[in-house]
C-alpha cells in the first residue's frame, strides 16, 4: 500500500483509523483505502475518525458485528466539492490534533515528576532522612519541610516517620459503589445530554442526568483497570457525573482529602 493510505478497522472493533506515513503492507484483517486524487485523504481519514457510531450502524453480524466493503462503499459522506477546501479542514484538524498531543505529552511528563516527588516524599521519606543529618531538604520551602519530622520509627511494616501511623485504604474512604447505575448505549443515546457518563478509564458519553455531585476518585473496577505502563487507571473528577458499574467511586472521609487517594490537591475534603 502506498504512502497516505488509510486504514481503517472494520471488525471487533469497528472504527479504528490510522493513516500510513510510508509505503507499507497489510493483512486482511481490516480495510485499506487508497484515496483518488480528487480527495483529500486526511479529509476523509477525520470523517471517519468522528463518525464512528455511523460505521459500525452499518455494520452487520451474528457473532459479532462486520462492515463489508460493500457496505462501507455505500456510506453517504458530506464534503467539500473543492479539494482545496478539505486540505484547509484537514490542515486546521491536524493542528489541532498536533496541540493535543503535545498537551499530552506535557501532561504526562508533569505526572511522571509528580510520582516521582510523591516516591521521594512519602514512600522513600526523603524529606524525614535529610532533617535527620540536620540538612534541609530538597525542592521543598521551609514552611512544607517543617511539616515532616526528623526522626523514623520501627513498625510492624518497616520504618516510618515519626506521628505517622499503617491505615486500611477501607478507614479512610468512603465507598459509593451502590450508587452506580449504567445505561445502555441505546440508553444513553436517548438521554443525550451535558453531563459527562463515565466508565473504567474515560468518559464515554454525554446525559441528560447525573447520580454523583462533588470530588470523586474513579478506580477501573473490571476490564482495562491498568495502562500500559502498569498503573492503574484512575480518573479525579468534579461536578455533576453519571458513573457505570465498571468504575469504583470513591471519597476521601474526615481529614483525608479525594485528592489525596489520587496524589494530587484539592480544596475539596
Amino acid at each position: 500500500m502506498p504512502k497516505n493510505t488509510v486504514l481503517l478497522t472494520t471488525r471487533a472493533p469497528i472504527g479504528y483509523v490510522a493513516l500510513s506515513a510510508n509505503p507499507i503492507a497489510t493483512n486482511q484483517g481490516f480495510r485499506s483505502l487508497i484515496v483518488k486524487p480528487e480527495f483529500d485523504h486526511e479529509f476523509l481519514y477525520y470523517w471517519l475518525k468522528v463518525n464512528k457510531t455511523k460505521l459500525e450502524r452499518h455494520a452487520s453480524g451474528s457473532t459479532f458485528k462486520e462492515l463489508s466493503g460493500t457496505a462501507l462503499k455505500n456510506i453517504a459522506i458530506r464534503l467539500p466539492t473543492s479539494k482545496a477546501e478539505q486540505r484547509a479542514i484537514a490542515h486546521i484538524l491536524g493542528s489541532l490534533d498536533d496541540k493535543i498531543e503535545l498537551n499530552r505529552q506535557m501532561a504526562q511528563t508533569l505526572e511522571s515528576i509528580a510520582r516521582a516527588i510523591f516516591k521521594s516524599w512519602f514512600v522513600d521519606f526523603d524529606p524525614v532522612k535529610a532533617k535527620m543529618e540536620g540538612k534541609q531538604p530538597e525542592g521543598m520551602t521551609e514552611e512544607i519541610a517543617a511539616l515532616f519530622p526528623d526522626r523514623l520509627v520501627d513498625s510492624e511494616l518497616g520504618m516510618i516517620p515519626e506521628g505517622w501511623e499503617y491505615k486500611a485504604l477501607g478507614d479512610m474512604i468512603n465507598i459509593f459503589d451502590s450508587k452506580r447505575i449504567p445505561l445502555s448505549r441505546s440508553q444513553r443515546k436517548a438521554r443525550q445530554g451535558k453531563y459527562p457518563y463515565y466508565g473504567a478509564t474515560s468518559i464515554m458519553d454525554y446525559v441528560d442526568d447525573y447520580i454523583f455531585d462533588g470530588v470523586y476518585v474513579l478506580i477501573g473496577e473490571d476490564g482495562s483497570v491498568k495502562k500500559p505502563d502498569g498503573t492503574p487507571f484512575l480518573q479525579y473528577v468534579s461536578g455533576k457525573i453519571w458513573v457505570n458499574n465498571h468504575a469504583h467511586v470513591i471519597q476521601g472521609k474526615r481529614l483525608v482529602t479525594s485528592a489525596a487517594s489520587h496524589g494530587e490537591r484539592s480544596e475539596g475534603w
